[in-house]
């Protein structure tokens, strides 16, 4: 069998990048959407359906009159009692939205239906495929984790999103690693965002206030949109719906390990400042002039020590010398609290 020869770039036509939701998701290309359970994603994507369905705008305000079709491929809810009430809550045009009835859900399996998926995106002219969640669908033969294993699977679904124009995307929830960048915290290998053109996070907002952020960990196709913020209401029958409510200032990291406001930082100085303190009087009573002394060398602010003082649950006792008559206040640890005292931290090597 013979190779393919390399040709020059002279010879490739120029092609144009298509949008099903500009910025957002692209056609013919992978989108991720990753996020941790009750914050909407997959009535996101519902809500996204409707809209494509009717030819309504984006919640960013793109995409006015364009009427699209949506193929649903999903597990976590019914069909019946679940799926089709959100829809008919989104507006949807129920004939532009297709769904896999749930028998036949749950023995979907990839990538060995993969042919079937591309036959079933033409038969009903989707261009806006969900598989939800992604991870639910590959085969036992599949290893998640790995790289070389998912990048099989993944090559073939982009070769099918490719040839068909669809626009596919795969719903992920996070893994449990907390702290790490945006970008890695999606369930399985690396290699999955690694295949995506385009890649979503939704996360609670960092003010707590209940609101969830839609915003970008891989814009591979263009500058990162900008992150929208939604809720989820229920309408007057009590379904969830979306509420959009508009862009805000928030990249994926932020909003995912937000910085630590003041009152953690106090919080954070209060909690290392008993342990030093305990560590301190773990050999016995101290008198305080010292305790004050040491923690003025270790950088502790004494609004904090006192704060400590409290937190450790520290006696705190006159002693007077009869002779001199000389007074000084004595700190030590209330046994009633730590026993023995062998159990208490030793003073951190570092700190502050």
């Amino acid at each position: 069998m013979s190779h393919p020869l390399p040709v020059p770039m002279t010879d490739v036509r120029t092609g144009s990048l298509a949008w099903l939701w500009p910025g957002y998701i692209p056609k013919g290309k992978l989108t991720i959407l990753d996020g941790d359970p009750n914050l909407g994603k997959s009535l996101t994507t519902l809500d996204l359906a409707a809209r494509w369905s009717r030819g309504q705008t984006f919640p960013d305000g793109a995409g006015a009159g364009t009427i699209g079709r949506t193929l649903i491929i999903q597990v976590e809810d019914g069909t019946a009692d679940t799926v089709l009430p959100r829809l008919q809550a989104a507006g949807a045009d129920l004939a532009n939205v297709f769904v896999l009835p749930d028998e036949s859900a749950r023995v979907f399996r990839l990538p060995w239906n993969t042919p079937w998926l591309e036959q079933a995106i033409r038969e009903s002219n989707a261009s806006l495929v969900v598989i939800d969640p992604f991870l639910s669908f590959l085969s036992r033969r599949v290893w998640a984790t790995s790289d070389q294993s998912v990048r099989r699977v993944l090559g073939k679904l982009a070769e099918v999103a490719k040839q068909t124009g669809a626009a596919i995307m795969l719903i992920r929830h996070l893994n449990k690693t907390e702290g790490q960048k945006a970008l890695y915290r999606g369930g399985g290998s690396i290699g999955i965002v690694g295949v995506a053109r385009s890649a979503l996070l939704a996360a609670a907002h960092p003010s707590g206030d209940g609101r969830v952020v839609l915003t970008t960990t891989k814009a591979n196709l263009g500058p990162p949109p900008p992150a929208l913020t939604y809720r989820i209401v229920g309408n007057e029958s009590g379904i969830a719906t979306i509420a959009w409510e508009g862009p805000v200032d928030l990249t994926a990291d932020e909003a995912l390990n937000p910085p630590p406001t003041e009152d953690d930082k106090l919080l954070m100085n209060v909690i290392l400042a008993t342990e030093w303190l305990m560590a301190e009087l773990r050999a016995g009573p101290c008198p305080a002039k010292e305790i004050a002394r040491a923690a003025e060398s270790a950088g502790i602010p004494e609004r904090t020590l006192d704060r400590a003082k409290k937190s450790a649950h520290v006696i705190s006792t006159l002693e007077v010398n009869r002779k001199t008559n000389e007074r000084r206040w004595i700190w030590k640890l209330n046994r009633d609290y730590y026993e023995p005292l062998e159990d208490l931290p030793r003073a951190p090597d570092v700190f502050w």
